[in-house]
Order: structure tokens, then C-alpha cells, then sequence
């Protein structure tokens, strides 16, 4: 899988090595999450996790 991302200005610059480091994190876990989806029609339970994380914290709102 390739992605190609264009950035610009200054804080991209200096973010750059951040930026792909953790994109590159982010993309393998989402591929990850949808081959669990695909395979046995359930969430990986990672997913799972920040789901509750999202609604308790929707909840103390």
C-alpha cells in the first residue's frame, strides 16, 4: 500500500518525520481493524476499546 501525502509551510516542515511516522502507525492498525471487520463481521476489539473511551467521555460532557 502506498499513500502520498503533500505538505506545506513551516509546521509541516517541521512536523514531517512525526507526521509520517505516526500516519504510517495509524494506516496499518486501520488495515488491521477492516480485515477483522471483513473477515468475521465483528469490530476489533481495539476498535471496540475507543469506542466505549469516545462515549464515556461524550457522556461526562
Amino acid at each position: 500500500m502506498s499513500v502520498t501525502m503533500v505538505l506545506q509551510g513551516l509546521m509541516a516542515g517541521l512536523m514531517k518525520g512525526l507526521m509520517q511516522k505516526r500516519m504510517g502507525k495509524i494506516l496499518l492498525e486501520n488495515l488491521e481493524e477492516l480485515k477483522q471487520y471483513a473477515e468475521t463481521g465483528k469490530a476489533h476489539p481495539r476498535k471496540l476499546a475507543a469506542n466505549e473511551k469516545y462515549q464515556r467521555q461524550q457522556a461526562r460532557k
